[in-house]
């Protein structure tokens, strides 16, 4: 896998997004592959009803990571809260600090068989398709918290770069040409306002020169937190 750029629109409807489909297929050389599919969860620390919360500096919550197509493995994050920054899609969001890992299933298992440490909280489920062109795969789905819709989720990745300091911003500025021509004003304007920070993979104790898949599942947890869906 390569470096991937992700972008999400919190009210794009239906009609748009097929619309994009059709675009990629139809005037971009794409072609419609698997089925994409992301599952995140968010445990919280265990407290007694009696019990008072913990200081934001100090609160710290726990996600878990699958992939469809790699259901052999999950992917862990433990946060630790922390100062302000700007997240993804440019909202105030609390900086995503903490150590990703890569673990076997019986991870989460484990971890949900601790008695009064964990709590389960929500779990945020991207579904949608994956789109091919040479070495660029495009992937889009549409998120939701329970049976609460939360937008849509683009994906754009390189299969054959490595290093996410060169790659991210090509990356989005590709998506922006190949999407953008589907998007309502509305949605166009907003975007061209909108302010990105680059994701210092070193909050999660990652390197900023290398690429793996716990790269990519930060990137998803920190868009998700970032924006105040889980």
């Amino acid at each position: 896998m390569g470096v991937t750029y992700l972008r999400h629109y919190p009210s794009l409807s239906s009609v748009v997004t097929i619309a994009i489909h059709e675009s990629l297929i139809d005037h971009h050389g794409f072609q419609r592959s698997s089925r994409w599919t992301v599952k995140l969860r968010l445990y919280t620390p265990f407290s007694k009803p009696e019990s008072l919360p913990p200081p934001p500096s100090q609160a710290k919550a726990l996600y878990f990571l699958d992939f469809a197509d790699d259901d052999a493995k999950v992917w862990s994050f433990t946060a630790q809260g922390g100062g302000a920054t700007v997240a993804e899609g440019g909202n105030d969001a609390k900086e995503v600090k903490g150590v990703m890992i890569e673990g076997e299933k019986d991870l989460e298992v484990i971890v949900g068989k601790i008695q009064n440490m964990w709590s389960r909280r929500q779990e945020a489920v991207v579904e949608g398709h994956t789109f091919i062109h040479a070495d660029v795969v495009i992937r889009v789905g549409h998120i939701r918290v329970g049976s609460a819709p939360r937008g849509v989720l683009f994906q754009i990745e390189h299969t054959k770069s490595k290093n996410p300091n060169q790659t991210i911003p090509q990356l989005r500025t590709l998506l922006h040409n190949l999407i953008s021509p589907s998007l309502p004003q509305a949605v166009l304007e907003k975007d061209a306002t909108t302010a990105e920070t680059e994701t210092d993979f070193r909050s999660a104790k990652l390197r900023n020169d290398e690429w793996t898949r716990c790269h990519e599942a930060y990137q998803i947890v920190k868009l998700l937190k970032g924006e105040g869906i889980l």
